[in-house]
């Protein structure tokens, strides 16, 4: 079939695909979901210590115990397996495209660092949190992490595009907000650029997917400053300009309040993230908008079986997994009940 002028699309990838239809079958499903929520936490750390974090939990497991062990042994297998979908995709596009989205996780990583550098998080707890995935790999953080401040700069402005000395001030000035939301900017401009650059057909599901990854970074940024009753040019110079959804942008951002901002996003397809519990609890809004992404991943995922849009849909899932589990071992560690738990666990 001809590809109309000013777009493309991606090919056929039967051995990248069938080496993720091995890991896809790891991934845990909502039966799962429903055993581990009936087990207490020494079950649950079990059942991971035989299943599919075996080999991770078997590495650390002479330097952590615990939950420490299991949080260490969830990122460790969620890093190994980006890196190693990097390396069976043996095409080039297919390659850049994975790299484009792990990204994420090397901006996630430069905030840690960052954020350590100014003093706001224990080494302990950076450690468990970082994802060392290329070309961010566990050598080079470590390196960093003890670095001189203007060898940390360097890195942090070479890999994100952010000039050196804006870097520099936030670290020097403990300016923790615009650093995050400086890195948030920088990352999701990437991933519109790479949108636009491979001039992608309209409907293409990925071209979609990366749109509205950066159109939910700006709903959710609109509901928080609607929150704390923020300016609507305050509201606009924090957005990343996206035509696509501007329309929709400005109805929220001219909302009175952000439970009316809540209703308007009931009649668009960002339903799921109209929940009215967030105007009393922000931290809704993370779990719908998760809820939002596994919803997209599990479309992706069975889409035409051997084009990109399967090995696309496993990154989210296998994301939405490491963030379910994690929260799985918090919750039964403190004794949460078992209604909480269920309500939270996306997908499940």
């Amino acid at each position: 079939m001809k590809i109309p002028l000013g777009t493309r699309s991606y090919e056929r990838y039967p051995y990248t695909v069938t080496r993720i239809k091995v890991m896809k079958s790891l991934l845990l499903k909502k039966a799962d979901y429903l055993k581990m929520s009936a087990m207490g936490y020494h079950e649950i750390a079990k059942t991971l210590e035989e299943g599919q974090y075996h080999e991770d939990v078997a590495k650390l497991a002479g330097r952590y115990a615990g939950v420490e062990l299991l949080e260490r042994a969830l990122t460790e297998n969620f890093a190994r397996t980006l890196n190693k979908m990097m390396f069976i995709a043996h095409k080039k596009e297919v390659k850049e495209l994975i790299e484009t989205y792990t990204c994420k996780w090397v901006f996630s990583n430069l905030k840690l660092l960052m954020k350590q550098r100014m003093n706001m998080i224990a080494e302990q707890e950076l450690e468990k949190l970082l994802i060392s995935v290329e070309p961010l790999d566990a050598t080079m953080i470590h390196e960093l992490q003890k670095a001189p401040l203007p060898v940390l700069t360097k890195k942090v402005s070479m890999l994100s595009g952010i000039p050196e000395r804006t870097v520099r001030t936030w670290c020097e000035q403990k300016q923790f907000l615009e650093m995050e939301n400086g890195l948030d900017k920088a990352y999701y401009e990437k991933l519109k650029t790479f949108a636009k650059s491979k001039k992608l057909a309209n409907r293409d599901p990925l071209k979609q997917f990366f749109i509205d990854s950066i159109a939910l970074l700006n709903i959710k940024t609109i509901l928080r400053s609607k929150a704390k009753q923020a300016t609507s040019k305050k509201i606009h110079a924090s957005l990343i300009a996206l035509d696509e959804t501007h329309d929709l942008e400005e109805r929220l951002i001219a909302a009175p309040d952000i439970n009316s901002a809540l209703f308007q996003l009931k009649k668009t397809k960002w339903k799921v993230i109209g929940d009215d519990r967030i105007a009393k609890d922000l931290s809704m809004l993370e779990t719908r908008s998760e809820e939002f992404l596994y919803q997209y991943g599990f479309t992706l995922l069975h889409r035409k079986p051997l084009s990109v849009a399967p090995i696309f849909g496993f990154m989210l899932l296998k994301e939405i997994e490491l963030r379910n589990l994690r929260f799985f071992i918090h919750a039964k560690s403190l004794g949460l009940e078992k209604l909480y738990i269920e309500q939270n666990i996306i997908g499940g």
